[in-house]
């Protein structure tokens, strides 16, 4: 390929708006899961909500687009995380970080519960960010391989039993892995 087709191929990849690209995989997942559905991307140390699809339970989430929360407490920014160099884990840490009583507050916890992030491929938010709130994300990756967001399913703690966490992760991993493809990876 000449130069210019290859930097016409950059433009054109640059240009593409994620929510618009993840929606249709986000609307599926929402359909096989029945509860709402989060993309974020991480800023700093937070994750910030770039598109949101309500669920279909009786109980709804406050969320919506442009909301920020700490990494630490998220699934969406432990997913995002995980990822990034260890460096990039410290520099996210927020000491003491106190939203509910079972927040990560130490940062061996965050790094420990990174690490068990990375090994089985998903994020898990066992009502850290949210008493009463359980979340399962995974992230998404661009064509260098590098995680540039993550989609997440969230709900209230009384229809995520621990027995479905497997059946909907691979639900939202398999999310993930669409979305990434879509971006080349």
């Amino acid at each position: 390929m000449g130069p210019k087709l290859i930097r016409l191929g950059f433009r054109a990849y640059g240009q593409l708006h994620l929510p618009t690209l993840a929606r249709v995989h986000l609307e599926e997942l929402r359909r096989l899961t029945q509860e709402t559905v989060h993309l974020a991307v991480l800023e700093g140390k937070e994750v910030v909500y770039i598109d949101k699809l309500a669920g279909y339970r009786e109980l709804q989430l406050a969320s919506q687009i442009g909301a920020r929360f700490p990494a630490q407490s998220t699934a969406l920014g432990k997913a995002l995380l995980a990822w990034l160099p260890q460096e990039r884990w410290k520099e996210a840490f927020i000491p003491g970080l106190n939203r509910t009583a079972k927040s990560i507050s130490s940062y061996e916890a965050l790094e420990a519960e990174l690490l068990r992030t990375k090994a089985r491929g998903y994020a898990l938010d066992m009502e850290e960010n949210e008493a009463g709130v359980r979340c399962i994300a995974a992230a998404i990756f661009n064509g260098n391989s590098e995680p540039v967001a993550a989609v997440s399913i969230s709900t209230a703690a009384l229809y995520l039993a621990e027995e479905r966490i497997p059946e909907v992760a691979r639900l939202v991993v398999a999310t993930a892995e669409f979305i990434s493809k879509e971006l080349g990876a």
